[in-house]
């Protein structure tokens, strides 16, 4: 049976030698499971992340990556060779298990799901599972399932941060092999709810600069026209999927802080895909848009695939999680392609933007980002500058650190 049926296909039981010496082509890799828990179809940065990393592991190591739903990056991580798994059907019968309703209905298809995942790590002989999210979710069902097969499951943490709400939760939490925050608010996140700080290892992630500077980009020009960007405008880009954690109210409420003079220079984008579940924030975003007269100088794109393109091409990026994102890689992508950058106060953003690379500002106070946008609009100056210092400022997130950073990490868990 192949990845794409639900059980990776076996191998041998070769591994590595204790001082990893043994020839690649000497041995079998290492198989590790990545579990994407996103249930809604919606991608981000944390798909980007997983896939950055499972398409640059070195030859010791086999990646199968299993989703809940059918997905841009599942195809994309197909394309590149890697064996992709998808649960969606089984997924959703396991919530709906879950809706039911009453303590015994809930317990028996959390039994069922971890027997589920049992079986597949048994049969995929996986040697190791790695959560792409964070230890609050897969606690209850990989992580046992790891427990019983007998191999470790690690976890990024990378979600959203909030306090464990029992003592059985909070004890589980604790219980992963290895723990991979992207910031140093998620590590200190990680320490404030007890997990052993020999257990955390901090590796931001970061950008293939070698792929950046071999991409043809469409010229600006073109990319300006097709959004409407008239002469001596300013292009604005916001990325990120439509929810209100990520603060897409904030912007609105700062645009209508400008003055019409003020609005008739900017062309602001909303780049990200909106989800079932955010189909009501997005209808008030757009109420909010109509109230306040920002209709003509504001566009929402939807998902799209030349996010590299559009920040190419233009001026400013906003970042405005309300609450703090665990690392920002769009800020960092921002900042790679010159955008003169603006971020929220609290997060990774932090960790990147110094006051020579870009402005950062209070999402609660959505005053600080109108005048962080009048600053730019009035002093060109300052935009080269911010723009041009954020460029050599990204460069310091590496990819390669991220991804040689979990291999290490990996061999010590497994005594190779």
């Amino acid at each position: 049976m192949n990845a794409r049926d639900g059980v990776a296909a076996s191998q041998p039981e070769a591994r590595l030698a204790s001082n990893g010496s043994v020839s690649p082509a000497s041995i079998d890799p290492v198989r590790v499971l990545y579990v994407e828990p996103n249930e809604d179809g919606t991608v981000g940065g944390s798909h980007k992340i997983l896939y950055d990393l499972v398409v640059r592991l070195s030859p010791e190591f086999h990646p199968t990556v299993l989703f809940y739903q059918e997905n841009l990056w599942a195809e994309r991580m197909r394309e590149a060779g890697v064996d992709v798994v998808c649960w969606e059907e089984e997924r959703q019968g396991e919530i709906r298990g879950l809706k039911k309703g009453g303590k015994m209905s809930t317990g028996l298809t959390l039994a069922g799901a971890i027997r589920r995942r049992r079986q597949l790590l048994r049969e995929g002989r996986f040697d190791l599972v790695h959560l792409n999210n964070s230890p609050f979710v897969g606690y209850d069902d990989w992580l046992p399932a790891a427990r019983l097969v007998g191999i470790p499951c690690v976890t990024y943490k990378m979600g959203n941060d909030r306090a464990p709400k029992d003592a059985i939760e909070a004890f589980a939490i604790r219980q992963f092999d290895a723990y991979f925050p992207l910031s140093l608010i998620m590590k200190q996140a990680l320490e404030g709810n007890g997990v052993d700080p020999a257990k955390i290892e901090l590796t931001y992630p970061g950008i293939d600069f070698d792929e950046i500077t071999s991409i043809d980009f469409r010229p600006a020009q073109a990319v300006r026209e097709e959004f409407g960007v008239g002469p001596g405008q300013l292009l604005v880009v916001m990325v990120g999927n439509i929810r209100h954690w990520k603060g897409q109210h904030v912007v609105v409420d700062a645009l209508a802080g400008l003055t019409p003079e003020e609005r008739a220079v900017l062309r602001v984008l909303f780049v990200g895909d909106t989800g079932p579940s955010s189909a009501d924030y997005r209808a008030g975003l757009d109420d909010s848009i109509k109230g306040a007269g920002l209709g003509e100088m504001t566009l929402f794109t939807g998902r799209r695939e030349d996010v590299p393109d559009i920040l190419e091409a233009a001026d400013i990026a906003i970042h405005a999680s309300v609450i703090p994102e665990p690392f920002g890689l769009v800020v960092q992508e921002a900042m790679l392609h010159g955008c003169a950058t603006v971020a929220a106060d609290e997060g990774g953003p932090v960790e990147m933007i110094t006051d020579d690379t870009g402005i950062t500002f209070s999402p609660a106070r959505p005053e600080e980002l109108t005048a962080a946008l009048r600053s730019l609009i009035d002093d060109p100056e300052l935009r080269t500058r911010l723009a041009g210092n954020a460029r050599e400022r990204a460069r310091i997130f590496d990819q390669s650190s991220h991804v040689q950073g979990i291999e290490r990490r990996y061999a010590r868990i497994l005594g190779l």
